[in-house]
């Protein structure tokens, strides 16, 4: 029997910010996976998600922006990390980020 699968461990984030006054506030996330997962990324603050995006990720390090709607104020927020291998294996990692403030 082979030992259970850790469905992705190690996530980053950082706040990317735009080029223009317009541009909205991003997240840039960082992850490490041994096996090819599936991610389901939630941003959220008192409860209310902000942001939610789902990607397919091949083992090794990966990058991905999760763009923050521009009315979102900055400041801190929840941000959640469910991997699911293709066994059914499941790890959620949780993190507080700081949300960028949009450019002025």
């Amino acid at each position: 029997m082979d030992p259970p699968s850790s469905a992705g461990s190690r996530v980053s984030a950082v706040p990317v910010t735009g080029r223009d006054t317009d541009a909205s506030p991003a997240l840039r996330l960082g992850f490490d996976v041994d096996e090819r997962v599936t991610a389901v990324v939630s941003l959220s603050r008192a409860g209310r998600t902000i942001a939610k995006r789902t990607v397919t990720l091949a083992p090794g390090s990966r990058a991905l922006d999760l763009l923050v709607p521009a009315k979102t104020a900055g400041g801190s927020a929840r941000l959640t990390v469910s991997f699911t291998d293709t066994d059914g294996a499941r790890n959620v990692v949780t993190r507080t980020v700081t949300v960028p403030r949009r450019n002025a």
